[in-house]
C-alpha cells in the first residue's frame, strides 16, 4: 500500500481503510525495536558488505517523484508513521535524487544524527534561490559523509561554491567530490580547515591538492587523479603518515620526455596496505616507483593506462621499471627465494597481464560445494581480482606485441624469482574473435613451442599448472621437446635428476576448453606428454579436464598413463573456472 505524501506533513495522515482495522491492531503490536530494524532494512541502510556500502552509499534509495523509495513501509499503520518519524537515524541518508520537500523532511526529522548526503551542487534545487545550499550549510557541523557529484558533466567551476563551506566539520569522515569542472584546487582551508575525522578523501581528476591543506594527517584513504606533477604528488603524500589505502587512476606527469623528471623528496608509507595505480605513462610508473617506500605486505595494482593503440616501450624504462616493482617484494628477508606461491600469466591480442599471490596472503578462493576442490567461480583475470597482493596489466598494440608478451612473461618470471612457485596459470585469450584472419599469426604464436620454453624453465618447483584453450598446445609441445631424449640419462633416474625436463615436479595438469576427439585437437601433444613422462620416471600423477570436448577411446588411452578427471560436459553446463591450489 502507498500514498502520494508529496507536500503532506507526516504526522497527520491517517491512511488505514475501515476493512483492515482489525489487521491493523495486529500489525501496531510489532515492538518499536524490530519496526526500526524492518525500516532501516528497507531504507537500504544494511549493506552486504563494507565495499557495497562504499561504491552504492545511495543506491536505490529514490522512488518515483522524487520519494524516498522506502516511504510505503511506513505506512501501513498511524502507529508505523510515528515511529518511523520519531526515529531520526532513519532520515540520516539523503540522497541528491529527492525532492526539495524530501530533502526538507529528512532534515528535520533526522534530528542532531550525523549525516550522509549526496549533493549536486550544479543542480538547480540547489542552485535555485540557494534555499537547500543554505540549509546544507548551517548543517556542516552534523556532516558525517559528504558526497559532491556532477552527473551531466557540466563544465562550471565547483570550486567558489566550495569556498562557502567555512565551518568546521569535526564529524566529517568521508569527503568525496566527482565533477568535471576545470582544472582546480581544492580551497586550502574547506571547512574552516577544521577536519579532525576526516579518513577518507578521493577527488575528481580535475581537482588538485595542495600540500599546505589542513586535514592530510588523518587520512587513511585517498583517491586522487589530478595530472600534475609527480613531484607535487609525492609532497603530498608525505603529509599523509597513516594513509592505508592509495588510489593514484590517472595521475601523470607533465615531463614531457626532453628534460630530465627533478625528483627532491621520497615519500614513506609504512601503514600503506593497498596502492591502486593507473599511469597514463610509463615513466609515471617509474619514476613514482624510484620515489617511494612502502610495506612489502602492500597489495599492489597496477595498469597502465596508454591511449588506445599505444603500447609500452620497451626502452631502458620498461625493465628498469618492473626491477623497482620486484624489489618492492624481494625484501632482504626473502632473498632465499621469490615473494609468489601462486601466479597468473595472461595474454591477450591486445593486453598482458601478470597476477600473483606471495604466502602472506595466499588465494582464497569461494569453493563450489558441488565440485572437485579446483573448481570456482572465481576468475582472477578480470580488473580488479580479490585477495591478489600483486596484479599487473599492460596494452600492447597488436601484431607488435605478440612475440614481445612471451619475452615479458620470461622478464617478470625472472625478476621475481618464481622458482618456488607451485601453481601457475597461463592463459592466452582471442578477446571472443576467434575467427579473424588477423588472428592467425597471434594464434599460430601462441601453439609454438619457443614461445612457452623460457618462462618454463623458470618454473622449476610448479606442481599445478593450469591452461586455457589457446595456451594448451604451445605449452604441451614445449613439456615434450625439452628433455626427455636427453642422452645418457637412465630412464628410472627420479625427476629432480633429469635437468632437462621443464617442470619435472608437476603432479597436477589442468586443461580448460580444449577439444580431444576430433581432428586437430590437442589429443596427440596431450597423449605423447604424459605417455613419454610416464616412461621416463617423470609422470604426471592427475589430469583435469574442464569443459574439453573428450571421447571415451581417448579417455581410456590416456588413462594408461595418468588418473583422468572430468569437469563439465564441454558444452558450457556445469561449467567452472579452474583456480589455483596451493598445496600444504
Amino acid at each position: 500500500m502507498s500514498a502520494d505524501l508529496e507536500g503532506v506533513k507526516l504526522d497527520s495522515v491517517d491512511i488505514i481503510p475501515a476493512p483492515l482495522r482489525s489487521e491493523s491492531q495486529i500489525i501496531s503490536r510489532v515492538p518499536p525495536e524490530l519496526l526500526t530494524a524492518i525500516f532501516l532494512y528497507c531504507a537500504g541502510h544494511d549493506f552486504d558488505s563494507e565495499e557495497s556500502a562504499k561504491a552504492h552509499p545511495f543506491h536505490d534509495m529514490t522512488g518515483a517523484r522524487g520519494r524516498p523509495s522506502w516511504i510505503s513501509v511506513t505506512q501501513v499503520s498511524q502507529k508505523w508513521r510515528q515511529v518511523s518519524v520519531g526515529y531520526p537515524h532513519l532520515w540520516r541518508m539523503i540522497p541528491n535524487d529527492l525532492s526539495t520537500q524530501w530533502i526538507e523532511a529528512h532534515f528535520e526529522h533526522s534530528n542532531s544524527v550525523p549525516l550522509i548526503i549526496e549533493v549536486n551542487l550544479k543542480c538547480e534545487k540547489w542552485t535555485a534561490g540557494d534555499r537547500l545550499l543554505r540549509l546544507l550549510l548551517t548543517n556542516t557541523y552534523r556532516l558525517q559523509e559528504l558526497y559532491l557529484v556532477d552527473r551531466f558533466a557540466s563544465d562550471q567551476p565547483i570550486v567558489p561554491t566550495l569556498c562557502k563551506f567555512v565551518d568546521p566539520a569535526p564529524l566529517l569522515q568521508t569527503l568525496i567530490i566527482n565533477g568535471y569542472e576545470p582544472d582546480e584546487y581544492l580551497p586550502s582551508q574547506l571547512f574552516g580547515g577544521f577536519t579532525p575525522s576526516l579518513r577518507r578523501l578521493q577527488l575528481s581528476d580535475n581537482l588538485g591538492l595542495d600540500s599546505s591543506s589542513s586535514f592530510l594527517r588523518e587520512l587513511r584513504e585517498f583517491h586522487y587523479g589530478f595530472a600534475s606533477s609527480i613531484d607535487s604528488v609525492i609532497k603530498v603524500l608525505k603529509e599523509m603518515p597513516k594513509l592505508e589505502i592509495l588510489d593514484l587512476t590517472g595521475v601523470s606527469d607533465d615531463w614531457d620526455g626532453e628534460d630530465d623528471i627533478i625528483i627532491s623528496d621520497m615519500v614513506q608509507l609504512p601503514c600503506l596496505s593497498e596502492f591502486i595505480f593507473k599511469p597514463l605513462r610509463l615513466e609515471d610508473l617509474y619514476y613514482f616507483l624510484a620515489h617511494s617506500q612502502f610495506s612489502p605486505t602492500t597489495r599492489l595494482d597496477i595498469l597502465l593506462a596508454l591511449a588506445y593503440g599505444s603500447y609500452v616501450p620497451r626502452d631502458n624504462c620498461w625493465p628498469q621499471a618492473l626491477d623497482l616493482v620486484a624489489r618492492h617484494y624481494l625484501q632482504p628477508t626473502r632473498k632465499s627465494r621469490g615473494p609468489f606461491q601462486d601466479i597468473f600469466l595472461h595474454i591477450s591480442p591486445y593486453s598482458a597481464a601478470f597476477i600473483g599471490w606471495t604466502s602472506l596472503q595466499p588465494a582464497e578462493p569461494v569453493i563450489d560445494t558441488q565440485g572437485p576442490w579446483y573448481t570456482s567461480l572465481y576468475e582472477p583475470s578480470s580488473d580488479r581480482p580479490p585477495h591478489v597482493p600483486f596484479s599487473f596489466h599492460y596494452p600492447g598494440d597488436s601484431q607488435d606485441a605478440w612475440g614481445t608478451f612471451y619475452v615479458d612473461m620470461e622478464l617478470m618470471c625472472f625478476l621475481f624469482d618464481v622458482a618456488h612457485v607451485r601453481n601457475a596459470w597461463l592463459d592466452v585469450d582471442t578477446c571472443c574473435k576467434r575467427d579473424l584472419v588477423e588472428l592467425q599469426p597471434y594464434v599460430l604464436k601462441a601453439a609454438q613451442s619457443t614461445s612457452w620454453i623460457p618462462t618454463l624453465r623458470l618454473l622449476r618447483s610448479v606442481q599445478l599448472l593450469k591452461l586455457t584453450w589457446k595456451a594448451v598446445r604451445g605449452v604441451l609441445r614445449a613439456l615434450v621437446s625439452v628433455g626427455l631424449d636427453l642422452p645418457g640419462v637412465p630412464a628410472g633416474q627420479p625427476p629432480e635428476g633429469r635437468i632437462g625436463i621443464l617442470c619435472p615436479n608437476l603432479h597436477t595438469l589442468i586443461i580448460m576448453e580444449a577439444k580431444l576427439s576430433r581432428k586437430k585437437s590437442i589429443f596427440p601433444d596431450l597423449l605423447e606428454l604424459v605417455k613419454r613422462r610416464h616412461d621416463c620416471g617423470a609422470g604426471i600423477p592427475e589430469l583435469v579436464l574442464q569443459g574439453c570436448k573428450v571421447g571415451e577411446k581417448e579417455l581410456r588411452m590416456l588413462g594408461r598413463y595418468t588418473k583422468v578427471s572430468r569437469w563439465g560436459n564441454g558444452t558450457g553446463d556445469g561449467y567452472f573456472v579452474l583456480f589455483l591450489r596451493t598445496y600444504p
